[in-house]
């Protein structure tokens, strides 16, 4: 089982390489439409020129729909971890925990929002969020991470969520974080552009295919998934935009309603690239290595 080990002078954490993060998945059939319209809608629209102001994105920065999840915790884990990870998700009664008594000592947690006045679910409803607006994880004149925070109206979502990740930290998968559950979709990450603006790729409209459904998607390039995680205490990538006004333009902005949950899940560290049957890579999304399901509708 994975562990904090220190380091030789006893007073500081190993630093453990990331393998694995514990998530609740956002892309499925149903909600698959509206998110990547409007990721690609927010791409051509920060990433390029318009009417001669230059985008201040790099497209590799904007993280493809399919890679949009809420994660509870990073792991490092070896195969017989891994092996113990999936057994402990596949033998939770996540529907009991969903509808359990709320964990004690919840924090105030502002970026979940519930609504004025939050709705009595019943049993038999699934766990829907609503994803709107746009948020800086840092302050937004000098940032590398933009993202969307869950609207969740039953105010089950958070309780949920730390009730399980308390379950994974105890049984010792989760690397330890002190930072509080910041339950967010990632939009820009602007670690997964760092090489790409340091070799002196100028950003330029992608090129474009219509897919078999007769949908315009754009050609994407192979990403190297192994340039940055993206996640855990450390993802703060040097490469800073200034998104003050990209904030302003989105901040009433609906990426997706109502979308179900559909599965808890443990997916490997890494994106990896999607192909058609051609060989043409057209998005990324992470590979899930274990889930188990939420209720469904």
């Amino acid at each position: 089982m994975p562990d904090g080990r220190r380091g030789a002078k006893g007073n500081t954490p190993t630093r453990q390489p990331l393998t694995h993060f514990l998530c609740l998945p956002l892309v499925s059939a149903s909600s698959r439409p509206a998110l990547e319209s409007n990721i690609e809608i927010f791409r051509r629209d920060v990433c390029y020129e318009h009417d001669g102001v230059p985008g201040n994105v790099h497209p590799k920065a904007v993280r493809p729909f399919r890679t949009l999840h809420l994660t509870l915790g990073v792991m490092s884990l070896k195969s017989a971890d891994l092996d113990g990870a999936t057994a402990l998700l596949q033998s939770l009664d996540l529907e009991q925990l969903l509808w359990g008594q709320a964990v004690t000592s919840r924090p105030s947690f502002g970026n979940v929002s519930t609504g004025s006045s939050a709705k009595q679910a019943d049993k038999s409803s699934p766990l829907t969020v609503t994803l709107k607006g746009l948020e800086s994880m840092h302050d937004p004149n000098n940032t590398s991470i933009l993202f969307v925070a869950p609207h969740d109206s039953s105010d089950r979502l958070m309780d949920f969520c730390l009730t399980v990740q308390k379950i994974f930290r105890e049984a010792g998968f989760l690397l330890p974080d002190d930072r509080p559950l910041k339950l967010h979709a990632t939009i820009v990450n602007t670690i997964y552009a760092k090489r790409a603006a340091t070799q002196g790729q100028a950003p330029s409209e992608p090129k474009t295919q219509v897919d078999s459904s007769g949908i315009v998607r754009p050609i994407r390039p192979v990403a190297n998934s192994g340039e940055g995680s993206g996640h855990g205490p450390n993802a703060n990538a040097p490469l800073k935009i200034n998104a003050v006004e990209i904030l302003d333009r989105f901040k009433h902005f609906v990426w997706a309603s109502d979308i179900v949950i559909e599965k808890m899940a443990i997916c490997e560290m890494g994106a990896k690239p999607v192909r058609v049957d051609s060989g043409t890579v057209i998005d990324e999304q992470y590979t899930i290595a274990a889930s188990a399901p939420l209720p469904a509708p």
